[in-house]
């Protein structure tokens, strides 16, 4: 029987460190979206995104339900990103997914393209054997259950077969009530999830495991 475990792994400011500032130019242009195409007050708009964040996990979802705004649309304005100007190629990213047992795949808010834009500059596409977008989630995402269990109906494993990689503690926070193993990325540990600074000390954190439980 086959026990490796699957790694659900979230892509901005996870593949890549968050101070890069490539998230802060898709924050950008989520503000630039709400002010000029929606027509919201600038004024409005932070708090109206805090709001829409609270209960939809997401600006889209607010924005659909309170403007109509065409979901597709959104995503291809506020992802018009020169990815190229914030990332680079990570070798050592790369070898440290391919030291890992088990299937990856990415599991994130944003679109496929962007994902797969992030993946192919850094250059670890050959070991992600596929993504999970908002899409697929008919644009309800993390931390929302229903995007876990979409993700879990898709790759046929159990929530307890799935390591969950993530900068955001909120997502994580869903994906452990299920009983997934959550891994936070980021400088900062939290109670209730282990920590690794970089994505590239994931062998090491899954080898120290793995010695735990024999």
């Amino acid at each position: 029987m086959d026990l490796d475990p699957t790694w659900l792994i979230d892509c901005d400011n996870t593949l890549y460190p968050a101070d890069n500032r490539l998230f802060d130019n898709v924050n950008a242009l989520i503000i630039e979206y709400m002010r000029d195409l929606v027509g919201i007050p600038e004024d409005e708009v932070e708090p109206l995104r805090l709001g829409y964040w609270q209960t939809y996990g997401v600006t889209l979802g607010g924005l659909m339900a309170d403007f109509n705004v065409d979901p597709e649309h959104y995503l291809a304005y506020v992802h018009d990103v020169p990815l190229s100007d914030y990332l680079s190629p990570d070798p050592g990213l790369l070898a440290a997914l391919e030291r890992l047992p088990g299937r990856k795949v990415i599991f994130t808010n944003a679109t496929e393209e962007h994902a797969r834009g992030v993946m192919n500059i850094i250059g670890m596409s050959e070991v992600v054997e596929r993504v999970y977008d908002i899409r697929d989630f008919n644009y309800i995402p993390k931390p929302k259950r229903y995007a876990y269990e979409r993700v879990l109906e898709g790759e046929g494993v159990s929530a307890e077969r799935c390591w969950f990689v993530e900068d955001s503690e909120d997502n994580l926070i869903t994906g452990k009530e299920m009983g997934m193993t959550t891994i936070l990325v980021g400088k900062s540990p939290v109670a209730g999830h282990h920590h690794i600074k970089m994505i590239h000390d994931l062998p090491s954190l899954y080898e120290r495991l793995s010695a735990d439980k024999l």
